[in-house]
């Protein structure tokens, strides 16, 4: 049976950062799109992964790795209870802590374009042999990337976790300016030495 990764990381997402959630599909609703904050079965709000939805039947066998809050809900169980707060941006109620599900949403899709931490998959790279490239990063590696490839935009990056026993995908970090400087005035102290 296989287990599936976490959905991706958001600061603005409140579900467990360690499951794979599972998104509601009521009919005549458009599926989730990757990237994008959603609701999940346990009330929470989780990033969309990339790649295709499928769908999972409650009787049938889960993959490793699900939500047990969103499977108990997709079997029909209720959500776990939430605390009612106020959000500190509009001021309504929410049972998604200092902030509501639209907040959440509306702080997401600004982060989301601009975000330095993403998971570099073989398909994101636009080379032959993409997957043999990312089988040989380690942690620590730096990446350079010339133009916009996937999820990462041009500039220096670095590889901080290898996220599949392949390696097919690794988790990258994009450089600051003052990270960048550094490395290039080590890089000379080295040289004149």
């Amino acid at each position: 049976m296989t287990k599936l990764d976490p959905n991706p990381r958001s600061p603005h997402a409140d579900a467990d950062p360690q499951y794979r959630h599972l998104f509601p599909a009521p009919l005549f609703f458009p599926a989730p799109q990757p990237g994008a904050l959603a609701l999940t079965g346990c009330m929470a709000l989780a990033v969309v992964p990339d790649g295709p939805l499928s769908e999972t039947s409650p009787d049938g066998e889960l993959p490793e790795g699900l939500c047990p809050d969103c499977v108990a809900v997709m079997r029909g169980g209720e959500p776990p209870a939430r605390p009612v707060t106020t959000c500190r941006v509009c001021s309504e109620r929410t049972r998604h802590g200092g902030l509501c599900a639209l907040c959440r949403q509306d702080a997401h899709e600004t982060w989301w374009p601009v975000r330095a931490d993403v998971v570099l998959s073989a398909s994101d790279i636009e080379l032959e042999g993409g997957d043999v490239l990312l089988q040989e990063l380690a942690v620590g590696d730096r990446i350079e990337i010339e133009k916009q490839i996937g999820p990462v935009a041009p500039g220096l990056w670095v590889v901080t976790a290898v996220e599949s026993e392949d390696s097919s995908r690794v988790r990258v970090r994009r450089l600051s300016r003052e990270e960048i400087e550094a490395l290039r005035g080590s890089a000379c102290a080295q040289t004149s030495e």
